[in-house]
């Protein structure tokens, strides 16, 4: 009976970070990183800001995780869409676009995001090691090429 109830706890707890993180996703694309207030993600999810603090120590540590949650979902995606096998390239590369315009069109703020994050738009964003991503990006694409 606890183990049960520490599961539902635990799951409870992903369900309010990735929440957390999805609403500071929207408000960082809307308003741009310094516009955005804690208090203002904490009133969106009617949520006290202690209760964001438990998940996220500061407004940097947030954002940054919002980078590296979406940029796994982007690599996730395309990790498990490019499975070309097809002996002709230009196939296997009019899959790959096709993919991400069907990605941008299913999570058009993440997208949007990405494209904040990775052209630098908002220079009051904390800084992310973006090789990092390309690195990974790239392991994706070579398992195609």
């Amino acid at each position: 009976m606890k183990e049960q109830s520490l599961k539902k706890q635990n799951v409870k707890e992903q369900n309010t970070k990735e929440q957390i993180i999805t609403s500071a996703i929207s408000l960082f694309v809307e308003k741009g990183y310094s516009a955005t207030s804690i208090r203002e993600i904490t009133s969106l999810l009617d949520i006290t800001k202690p209760t964001l603090y438990y998940y996220f120590n500061s407004k940097e540590s947030l954002y940054l995780n919002c980078v590296k949650s979406v940029f796994n979902q982007f690599i996730n995606f395309f990790d498990g869409q490019f499975n070309c096998h097809d002996d002709d390239p230009c196939l296997c590369i009019r899959k790959i676009f096709t993919d991400h315009l069907y990605y941008q069109r299913k999570h058009p703020i993440t997208y949007r995001f990405i494209h904040q994050v990775t052209n630098k738009m908002d220079p009051s964003a904390p800084n992310y090691d973006i090789a990092q991503y390309h690195r990974q990006n790239g392991m994706v694409l070579a398992k195609i090429i």
